[in-house]
C-alpha cells in the first residue's frame, strides 16, 4: 500500500472516532465520510478494545515460499529456453 494511501486511512479511521466522540450517529459519520456502516463498527470496537493503536494496519503474514532452490531453477531455465515449434511467438 502507498504510504500516501496508509495515512489517508489512518487520517480517515481517527475523524471518525472523533465525529463519533463529538456525538454524531453511524449515519451522520457514514454521510460525512464516505464510509460504510460496517468499518465505523469495526473501528468504534477495535478503539474500546487496543486504543488509539487501531488507526495503524496490522501486519500481516505472507505467505511462504513454497519452492525449492531446484525447482526455481528448472522454472527460470524453462522460462528463458526457445519455445518449442509450434508454439513461437
Amino acid at each position: 500500500m502507498k504510504k500516501r494511501s496508509l495515512l489517508n486511512h489512518v487520517h480517515k479511521r481517527g475523524l471518525a472516532l472523533q465525529l463519533l466522540a463529538k456525538g454524531m450517529s453511524y449515519q451522520e459519520v457514514q454521510d460525512h465520510l464516505n464510509v460504510n456502516y460496517v468499518l465505523l463498527s469495526k473501528c468504534a470496537k477495535q478503539y474500546s478494545s487496543e486504543g488509539l493503536t487501531m488507526l495503524y494496519d496490522k501486519s500481516h503474514s505472507s505467505r511462504s515460499v513454497c519452492f525449492s532452490g531446484e525447482e526455481c531453477a528448472k522454472v527460470t531455465a524453462l522460462a528463458c529456453s526457445s519455445p518449442a515449434i509450434g508454439y513461437s511467438s
